[in-house]
């Protein structure tokens, strides 16, 4: 529910503030005071283009904020969704304007893009006029009307999992077909460069290939050091070993004749050790390093071999290698096992499209109940509103799978005797769809919690008792959620359950709009100048009382 509309430095408007109401509450002034730019304020919560010109003063911004009361609303999965702070409360949407055409929008104090912004407003209230009253001519908007008399939410709900879980697969199934199709056209060369692969039989122990090329080309000159290194271990002027030993003999008698504390022996023991297991280990290379030029040749040619196939796939190591060799085997195993798959994807498709089609018919079938209903409502509703010929058809016609069902809508309208069906949109007024638009929400009000709506003039052009049934149909839809009507009329002024007058006043230097909630004696007042025009009489007050229905 609206609960507080401010308006600063917007046009004419210096700085408003309105606190509304629940139930029924109309707004008036004279033509010319300002009603439609209060109106043109809040559309901007609504993301309405913005106009450099609406900011009066230049040296500030205009800003238009809207408090609303979510007491009634289910919209915590918007503020998840967006990543909002959510208060279950009250929700504050605001529009900041600024003098060079920059706006930034805010939600509950938060930053957000326009979007968001116009997103939640058209979830929290409803602005009809003739002019947006021209979206009931809207295939989905008529849907909509049909679903919300239909409460077939339960329905929607279970086809809306299943379309897109049937859209996803349907996706995945022409993604893989495509992707088997472009497999298949590479099949032969992917197939060629694995022979490549496998004719080298690549594995990981050829990363040692390069220290055996090196080992094998350096035979001579590894032998010649290792013969260096044990000559000076084993010479007879002077063995290292022997000599080691001698010195260790002499650290021993050493450690007796003074406190060994720092351990002499014990470490020269282990460099000795140490020392034997060296030589040893070298002894070892030299028995086991041979010249082995055949070898040396193999390794040669398959490291050449290895190299020629990294220039071909433009990689330096063997790991990629072996990497772009498993994306080949991969290629080749997709197209041999790609048949089988396509199978599978298009029995599980089937299968969720029979699961769709189910749900889609019993939708359907909720649809066409509801259809019915409110076809006998709507001639119901708008007869007494100066309709009386009006004939009404609700034509769902089968169609493709959409995100909604597979029911095409469309409204079929005649308003005089003999005159064929036509699309609404082609066949009605501006008052007319006003009308119908105005039966249709009293008819779906009772279904459904719909946000605030507020109804623009939609009673132009109309007067007598045709305007007292407007107006009590707005009064009745009040009972289920609050309504908000700008009028001219004042059959319509005097049911409102609050009176707000929209006027003009002069400054020294302009001229600025205001608004102000009127008293009891005040909106007599009111009434009687809508009934009289200039001249309030006695005669006028008498006959606003009697539309207030007070003595």
């Amino acid at each position: 529910m609206l609960t507080n509309l401010t308006i600063s430095n917007y046009a004419i408007i210096e700085h408003l503030e309105i606190q509304f109401h629940n139930g029924f509450s109309v707004i008036t002034g004279e033509t010319g005071a300002g009603k439609s730019i209060i109106l043109g304020a809040l559309m901007m919560i609504f993301g309405e283009r913005v106009d450099a010109k609406i900011v009066n003063h230049t040296e500030a911004k205009s800003v238009i904020e809207a408090q609303f009361d979510m007491s009634q609303y289910k919209l915590q999965s918007f503020f998840e969704e967006n990543d909002l702070e959510y208060d279950s409360k009250i929700c504050i949407l605001r529009r900041e304007i600024y003098p060079n055409g920059r706006s930034r929008s805010f939600i509950n104090d938060s930053p957000v893009s326009l979007s968001q912004l116009k997103l939640l407003s058209l979830q929290l209230i409803d602005i009809n006029s003739q002019h947006n009253s021209l979206m009931i001519g809207d295939s989905n908007y008529q849907l909509s009307i049909i679903d919300s008399l239909a409460q077939n939410s339960k329905y929607r709900e279970e086809y809306s999992r299943l379309y897109t879980d049937y859209c996803r697969l349907k996706e995945y199934l022409a993604t893989t077909k495509l992707k088997i199709a472009a497999a298949k056209a590479d099949e032969d060369f992917n197939k060629f460069q694995l022979s490549q692969f496998v004719a080298l039989s690549l594995n990981e122990d050829d990363a040692d290939l390069e220290t055996k090329q090196k080992q094998l080309s350096n035979v001579s000159d590894i032998k010649e050091t290792i013969w260096q290194i044990s000559n000076t271990f084993d010479s007879e002027n002077m063995s290292v070993i022997r000599e080691l030993k001698n010195i260790l003999s002499n650290v021993h008698s050493l450690s007796r004749l003074i406190n060994d504390d720092n351990g002499l022996a014990e470490r020269l023991d282990s460099i000795l050790i140490e020392i034997k297991d060296i030589k040893s280990t070298i002894d070892e290379i030299g028995v086991n390093i041979e010249d082995n030029p055949v070898e040396l040749e193999r390794i040669n040619q398959r490291l050449s071999d290895i190299y020629n196939l990294k220039r071909k796939h433009n990689v330096s190591t063997l790991d990629e290698l072996l990497q772009i060799q498993k994306q080949l085997e991969l290629k080749i195993n997709d197209i041999d096992n790609g048949e089988f798959e396509i199978i599978k994807l298009e029995k599980e498709l089937s299968e969720k499209e029979q699961a769709l089609h189910k749900v889609a018919i019993q939708l359907s079938e909720t649809r066409k109940n509801a259809a019915i209903k409110f076809e006998q409502e709507l001639k119901e509703r708008a007869k007494p509103l100066g309709m009386p010929n009006i004939q009404c058809k609700v034509l769902l016609e089968d169609c493709a799978y959409t995100k909604t069902g597979r029911d095409n809508v469309q409204f079929l309208i005649s308003f005089n005797k003999k005159q064929p069906l036509l699309p609404i949109g082609n066949s009605a007024s501006g008052g007319e769809i006003s009308r119908i638009m105005l039966c249709a929400k009293t008819i779906v009000a009772t279904k459904m919690h719909l946000p605030t709506v507020l109804f623009d003039e939609i009673d132009t052009g109309v007067s007598g008792e045709i305007a007292n049934k407007m107006g009590e149909m707005m009064l009745n839809i009040s009972k289920e959620m609050q309504v908000v009507a700008i009028t001219h009329l004042p059959q319509v002024a005097s049911l409102g359950d609050n009176h707000y007058k929209v006027f003009k006043k002069d400054a020294l230097d302009a001229t600025k709009t205001s608004i102000k909630e009127l008293s009891i004696e005040e909106r007599v007042l009111e009434i009687a100048g809508m009934l009289g025009g200039n001249s309030i009489n006695e005669a006028a007050i008498n006959n606003a009382k009697s539309l207030l229905k007070i003595n």
